[in-house]
């Protein structure tokens, strides 16, 4: 450990930068790829609710078929 200050890591030395730059990059990474997932979850959740209200009004429909009596 030399008083020179070679043995001190300098926080904008080569490597932290590329490291910071990796890290930077991974994390758009995860951004884009939870922006993507977000997406895709508001895209089901929106066809969900639109597949429910379709079996809703379905649903008449849908008892008089289930009414039929068992065993025919």
């Amino acid at each position: 450990m030399g008083v020179d200050g070679s043995s001190i890591a300098m926080p904008f030395s080569k490597d932290n930068i590329n490291g910071l730059a990796t890290v930077q990059h991974h994390w758009t990474q995860l951004n884009s790829l939870m922006k993507e997932v977000e997406v895709g979850l508001s895209f089901s959740i929106s066809s969900w609710f639109s597949t429910a209200q379709v079996l809703l009004t379905l649903c008449p429909t849908l008892t008089c078929f289930s009414s039929v009596p068992e065993g025919t």
